[in-house]
């Protein structure tokens, strides 16, 4: 099998949990390649082995990553995918809030298509709607 390059993008709370899984041989057959941040400076005493850390977007696509994993939020998901996809690269997004879109005043997402309101929320009643919310359910609960 060949080593799959990951170029990431972003290196705070959840870059950092990629960058050691891959280092730390957790996440397969994979190398650090290249980490994209805005300021390089403040990562000078940072040592990721080969890695290279820039705030070049050229740097970055140079060191030729095979896929792009975006833990940067949801600006460098509409600023850095088609750029990954241009350059041959496979692009991962961890900021999926990235897909939705519109939040309205309740702070429901939309709907899926199949529903009438076209605004969907887990918690509360579509507006106008008489229909009790849904129970939490897993992890995320009304308690968190």
């Amino acid at each position: 099998m060949t080593m799959l390059n990951v170029g990431l993008i972003g290196y705070g709370t959840a870059g950092k949990d990629v960058a050691e899984a891959i280092l730390g041989g957790q996440a397969g057959d994979t190398r650090l390649a290249a980490v994209l941040v805005r300021d390089a400076a403040k990562y000078a005493d940072v040592a990721l082995g080969d890695c290279l850390i820039t705030d070049s977007e050229a740097a970055f696509f140079e060191r030729r990553p095979d896929v792009v994993v975006e833990t940067a939020g949801h600006a460098a998901v509409f600023r850095y995918a088609e750029a990954a996809l241009s350059h041959g690269c496979d692009f991962m997004v961890v900021s999926v809030g990235a897909f939705a879109t519109r939040p309205c005043s309740t702070g429901s997402w939309p709907a899926p298509a199949n529903t009438a309101s076209g605004y969907w929320c887990p918690r509360r009643p579509s507006p106008g709607s008489t229909a009790s919310p849904p129970p939490p359910r897993g992890r995320w609960s009304a308690s968190r």
